[in-house]
C-alpha cells in the first residue's frame, strides 16, 4: 500500500497519526492527532508497523512521559542520573508495590509540570544537580508536603535529607524517639548512619521531651555546618524546624 498525504494510521500505543508530507519512503512527516500535535519525520515501514512512539505517552508508572526537548534518558549507553531521580520520584508516588512497602508516600503526587521529564530535568540542571552530592527533598521547605514540585522541593546533601526519615512504623506505640528498654523509657535519635543515645527516663513523656530538645539542637547544628552550600531557604527552614507529633 502506497502512503500518501492525508492518510491516517494507528500506532501500537493507540494514537492516530496523520501523514503531513511525503518526500520519499524514508522521509515522511507525520503528526499525532492529540492535543500536543507533535510532528516527526519517519520511514514508511515504521508507519505501517505502528512502531512510532508518542513522546507524550505516559509510559512511566502510567503518568510520566519523556516530552520533547534537550534532555535524554541515556548518555554513553547508561541511564542518566537525572532520569533515575525522576523515575524514583514517580515510583515513590505511583508504584503500588512501593506504596505498600512505604505507606508514608500514600496520597503524594507529582505536579503536572514535572510529569514531563523535560521540565524536571531542566529544573535539576538549573539547580546544579550532582547525584554524588544531592538528594531531592519535598518536606523540608513545607512540613507534611504531599506534592513534588518546583515550589516545594529542594536539593540537599544526604546527611540533611536523612534527618527526616519517617520511622513511625518501627517505634511502636511510644512517642517519637522513645522505646521501652528493661522497664525504663529510652530516648535516642538517628544521626546519619549512627544512633545516638540520649538517656533513660521514668515516663515516655520525659523521654520524648529529651528527644525533642536533642533533635532540634542537632538539626540546627547541621544547618550551620552546611550553610553556604545549601539553599538559604533550606537553612532558614532547618533553623525554624520543630519536632511534630
Amino acid at each position: 500500500m502506497r502512503i500518501k498525504v492525508g492518510d491516517v494510521f494507528i500506532t501500537k500505543q493507540g494514537y492516530e497519526i496523520a501523514v503531513i508530507s511525503y518526500s520519499t519512503h524514508s522521509c515522511i512527516t507525520v503528526e499525532f492527532k492529540d492535543k500536543n500535535k507533535h510532528r516527526l519525520v519517519t520511514r514508511a515501514r515504521n508507519i505501517k508497523r505502528g512502531g512510532i512512539e508518542n513522546p507524550y505517552h505516559p509510559k512511566n508508572f502510567g503518568v510520566g512521559f519523556m516530552g520533547v526537548g534537550l534532555f535524554s534518558s541515556r548518555a554513553n549507553s547508561k541511564q542518566t542520573d537525572i532520569y533515575t531521580a525522576w523515575r524514583n520520584m514517580l515510583m515513590r508516588c505511583y508504584c503500588e508495590k512501593r506504596l505498600v512497602e512505604r505507606p508514608t508516600y500514600l496520597n503524594c503526587f507529582v505536579c503536572d509540570s514535572w510529569l514531563n521529564f523535560q521540565n524536571f530535568a531542566q529544573w535539576m540542571t538549573d539547580h546544579n544537580y550532582d547525584a554524588s552530592k544531592h538528594q531531592l527533598d519535598k518536606d523540608i521547605l513545607k512540613t507534611n508536603n504531599k506534592i513534588y514540585s518546583a515550589d516545594n522541593c529542594c536539593l540537599v546533601p544526604s546527611e540533611i535529607n536523612n534527618l527526616f526519615t519517617d520511622s513511625g512504623a518501627s517505634r511502636g506505640k511510644y512517642p517519637q524517639g522513645v522505646t521501652l528498654h528493661k522497664g525504663r523509657f529510652r530516648a535516642r535519635m538517628s544521626a546519619g548512619k549512627k544512633t545516638i543515645g540520649i538517656g533513660f527516663y521514668d515516663t515516655p513523656q520525659e523521654a520524648h521531651q529529651a528527644y525533642v530538645v536533642a533533635k532540634e539542637a542537632y538539626v540546627k547544628e547541621l544547618a550551620n555546618k552546611w550553610r553556604g552550600r545549601i539553599d538559604e531557604r533550606v537553612y532558614d527552614a532547618l533553623m525554624n524546624w520543630t519536632v511534630h507529633p
